[in-house]
């Protein structure tokens, strides 16, 4: 039932006690005066059916000014787009972040090997065996978040934990947004604190692995 209808009967219900009230003070106060007025139970009797048809009128005014809308189906899907249309409006919308702005300090394979006297063929053989993490830039760049690395060499556990989340991006993100896990720490700082074995088996359920 709509609201419009629910408030039709809740009126009818408030205005039918008042005028019966009404109708009977008036038969009682005139009933000695030569007036043209039905019988008191007759006059109640008429009002009530008066007041039934307003109700159902009411109620009929708001059902048809109330849009029919089918809760179970909705209004469907929309027009289907072709990939290449659907990702014009998806970067017409998008709102360009830089990588820094939540992956924090990054530099390329020739400023970590500067940085940390690597070579790029050891920082390269990392990366393919997941040790430590490189984000995607463009179509074939890649950058290395600078906080994975202690002392030059990446932190215990990375492998373990991008192989349990799949993808780098997605790993280092869950790596540096505090959890609730550790109440509001970052899974990264403690792995930097030595509990590698806790980050891992954190990833491994978050991750649906455990």
């Amino acid at each position: 039932m709509s609201l419009a209808q629910v408030r039709a009967k809740r009126l009818a219900k408030v205005i039918a006690p008042s005028v019966e009230d009404v109708v009977n003070l008036f038969v009682e106060r005139n009933s000695d005066q030569r007036v043209a007025f039905a019988p008191k139970g007759d006059t109640v009797v008429l009002i009530k059916v008066l007041l039934k048809q307003i109700t159902e009128n009411l109620v009929e005014e708001a059902t048809a000014a109330q849009p029919v809308i089918d809760d179970e189906t909705g209004e469907g899907l929309g027009v289907q787009l072709e990939s290449g249309e659907a990702m014009r409006r998806l970067r017409a919308f998008a709102t360009p972040v830089k990588i820094e702005d939540w992956a924090g300090g990054v530099a390329g394979p020739s400023e970590v090997t500067r940085r940390y006297g690597v070579s790029r063929s050891t920082l390269h053989d990392w990366e393919k065996r997941g040790a430590v993490i490189g984000l995607l830039v463009g179509r074939r760049k890649h950058v290395f978040p600078l906080a994975q690395f202690i002392d030059g060499r990446p932190i215990d556990g990375l492998a373990e934990v991008l192989t349990a989340i799949g993808s780098p991006r997605t790993a280092w993100l869950w790596l540096v947004e505090p959890h609730p896990y550790f109440r509001g720490r970052k899974p990264l700082d403690r792995l930097k604190a030595g509990d590698t074995r806790g980050v891992i088996d954190l990833a491994q359920r978050d991750f649906g692995q455990s």
